[in-house]
């Protein structure tokens, strides 16, 4: 398969009903209902994802309700996610609207905060 190969393309007014997976990008500008993991996935202005998302590179534009796993996720002004979003950079642009937790994955892991005075002090009562 080419580098260059065209995105796969749910189109306006299809709606696909199952899970979705492939090796290349998919453009959705219908509806899917169901899980999609590929390399690349665009959610366009009209598009709905109903389903959890697994992809390198995630772009929504439109509708996504269920949670996202992807490298590089970018949440346009006009999109609308519920769910968790797991990711290593995340972009969400002024006017989106996202409901659910970020998640960062990857990267060093860092070493416990020390406890404060206040915290410290606060157990010390406690006994």
């Amino acid at each position: 398969m080419s580098q260059m190969a065209e995105a796969s393309l749910v189109g306006e007014g299809l709606r696909v009903e199952g899970n979705i997976a492939s090796e290349g990008d998919l453009l959705v500008e219908g509806e899917v209902q169901g899980d999609v993991a590929v390399r690349k996935l665009t959610v366009g202005p009209g598009g709905h994802v109903e389903g959890k998302v697994k992809a390198d590179e995630v772009m929504v534009h439109g509708k996504l309700t269920g949670g996202i796993a992807g490298r590089t996720v970018t949440l346009c002004r006009s999109a609308q996610v519920d769910g968790d979003v797991e990711y290593e950079t995340l972009s969400i642009e002024n006017g989106a609207d996202f409901e659910g937790r970020c998640i960062r994955r990857g990267g060093k892991a860092k070493a416990p905060a020390q406890p404060t005075l206040l915290e410290t002090a606060g157990r010390a009562g406690a006994r």
